[in-house]
């Protein structure tokens, strides 16, 4: 079976895209304790129409995908229709994600914000083209492939509070319950060939080799950190990536 395109204006970039065409299939929504399931009609078609119409939100961010190994070569992200970051969410996901992206950065306290920001990036991926449809999940939340960027030909878009509700609750019982002393902590990343604490200062320290040329975390932290505008320099990253010219060498005794 062919895939069928279309082509349309990316008011963004100000050019013409190519993407898969994509048609609502099933709609599932909830009348007080009650759930139902229907077709999309109508009313439905046209409110979706309307929210594609919406200028995309500051907070979404835009950048071109650079080439990467995840998103040029172990898949191929443009044949999905995405060669930027905006291209990773439909348009109700887009402004609803940046809604709360901007609500959470709006509160003025640091050690607020960072929590409310850490709780609205655990969507990021789920609400993405990333998740999978799965009628035997337990839940349409987190149905993405781990360990690389896949666009299923099925793709599940749950609502903000769908995804962020039970999270919300288990943010609040566990910062709740945590005691609160005076003292200084330091949480630093990066890489070990740069380690700042001194000498006699380490108790304990456990590692986690890089997966040779199995995982690559600067790529797979690319969409999240796209959000944040703070990226993860993969130059030092110790792992195979012809992408970007890291080359496995065979050493013999």
């Amino acid at each position: 079976m062919e895939r069928l395109y279309e082509t349309r204006f990316d008011a963004v970039i100000g050019e013409q895209i190519r993407t898969p065409k994509r048609t609502p299939a099933r709609i599932n929504y909830s009348v007080g304790a009650y759930k139902y399931e229907k077709s999309a009609d109508l009313a439905d078609l046209a409110l979706l129409e309307k929210i594609a119409n919406l200028p995309l939100p500051p907070e979404v961010p835009v950048q071109k995908l650079p080439y990467m190994h995840m998103t040029h070569e172990r898949a191929r992200m443009d044949a999905a229709g995405v060669t930027h970051v905006h291209h990773f969410f439909l348009p109700r996901a887009a402004q609803a994600l940046a809604a709360l992206w901007r609500k959470a950065s709006a509160e003025r306290d640091g050690r607020l914000r960072n929590m409310l920001l850490f709780f609205v990036e655990q969507a990021i991926w789920t609400l993405s083209l990333l998740n999978r449809y799965r009628p035997t999940g337990f839940s349409q939340v987190n149905q993405y492939l781990t360990g690389v960027y896949y666009v299923a030909s099925q793709h599940s878009e749950p609502s903000p509070w769908y995804v962020l509700d039970g999270k919300s609750k288990r943010l609040t019982s566990t910062f709740s319950v945590q005691p609160r002393k005076a003292g200084i902590v330091t949480n630093q990343t990066g890489t070990c060939a740069v380690f700042s604490v001194g000498d006699s200062a380490v108790d304990y320290v456990f590692t986690d080799p890089p997966f040779g040329q199995n995982i690559y975390y600067a790529d797979l932290n690319y969409l999240v950190e796209s959000w944040h505008r703070v990226l993860t320099n993969a130059e030092p990253e110790a792992i195979v990536d012809r992408a970007k010219k890291k080359i496995s060498s065979t050493i013999r005794r």
